[in-house]
């Protein structure tokens, strides 16, 4: 049985679910309109098996499954599913590599999307370098368990995590920085430019009086 990497997007996808549901915004959970896929592989013969559960919200049209290599740009499209589907079977995979998958859902209201990355027997990366995890303060003490994985999981990617809270911008003018640009100083001053494109920003992005979906 080869190993079962997740990526980040889907790492983060956890954390982002629990600060929507502390928020109390919306009134389904986040992670009902995405795509929960899993995925196992096995080496003899080799391929890879994704998983997801049946959507509960509606009735998907189809799910499209793509596959690129983990540090590539471009997806190939693999499979068009009925939207009955849920799971997948890629059987074009070799031994000693890894796959990351994208399983896309389309309905008549909106897509979902799901990500996964997938090593059959893949050598492991023991250090991807440094990751910034910035989390704005008011949700940091409510996120402890989430934010507790999420490190974890990305020190068992491989990535080194530094950690820092940023105070609530409350509102925005023209001398006034947004909460990403709030966030973005933060790590620039800490961190310098080094780690702009690696770095995970946990924060509310609406306004007061703009509190919808």
């Amino acid at each position: 049985m080869g190993s079962v990497r997740i990526s980040i997007k889907a790492i983060t996808g956890a954390v982002l679910s629990a600060l929507a549901v502390f928020r109390g915004v919306c009134a389904e959970p986040t992670w009902d309109y995405a795509v929960q896929v899993s995925a196992t592989a096995e080496t003899s013969p080799a391929r890879v098996t994704l998983n997801w559960p049946q959507d509960s919200q509606t009735s998907p049209n189809n799910y499209l499954i793509s596959r690129k290599a983990p540090n590539g740009n471009a997806w190939q499209s693999l499979a068009t599913l009925p939207g009955s589907a849920t799971s997948y079977i890629d059987t074009s995979v070799s031994t000693g590599t890894a796959y990351e998958y994208q399983v896309q859902k389309v309905t008549s209201m909106y897509n979902g999307y799901g990500y996964v990355c997938v090593g059959l027997n893949a050598p492991l990366v023991e250090n991807r370098g440094t990751v910034v995890l910035v989390v704005e303060n008011l949700y940091a003490p409510n996120l402890t368990t989430e934010l507790n994985r999420l490190q974890q999981d990305l020190i068992g990617d491989g990535w080194n995590v530094a950690c820092g809270n940023v105070p609530r911008v409350t509102s925005a003018g023209p001398t006034q920085p947004t909460r990403k640009k709030a966030s973005d100083k933060y790590v620039k001053a800490e961190h310098g430019n080094t780690y702009e494109r690696n770095t995970i920003h946990i924060i509310h992005r609406k306004f007061a009086g703009n509190a919808g979906c």
